[in-house]
């Protein structure tokens, strides 16, 4: 019985950890987003896109992570719908801005 408590709270913890993760790239994607936009800078931007990939890849992980209260994968499968849902939005409503506060391109060395 003791490795079966053992499991939940190895399980319980790990879960833990991933959504710790998931807090931690989502401020990083959302503060790279809002600098790059700003700063008009493509690797910012492109920074905060990785974040949003590492997302998705952390919420696959979540989703095949087995529950320590129960085994049923349809949380999971809704979570991971709900997830790619939003970041796709998110994608979605930010690139027009992006092209709406890009500046006229500049000449480098002016002749």
């Amino acid at each position: 019985m003791s490795s079966v408590v053992e499991r939940a709270t190895g399980l319980g913890r790990g879960i833990l950890v991933e959504w710790l993760s998931v807090a931690w790239m989502v401020s990083e994607a959302v503060v790279a987003d809002i600098a790059g936009v700003f700063a008009h800078s493509v690797a910012l931007l492109a920074f905060g896109t990785d974040s949003v990939i590492e997302l998705i890849a952390e919420a696959a992980v979540l989703w095949r992570q087995p529950s320590p209260n129960s085994h049923s994968a349809k949380a999971g499968k809704a979570m991971i719908n709900s997830r790619t849902a939003a970041s796709g939005s998110i994608i979605f409503f930010i690139s027009p801005l992006l092209w709406l506060v890009q500046p006229a391109p500049r000449m480098a060395v002016p002749w």
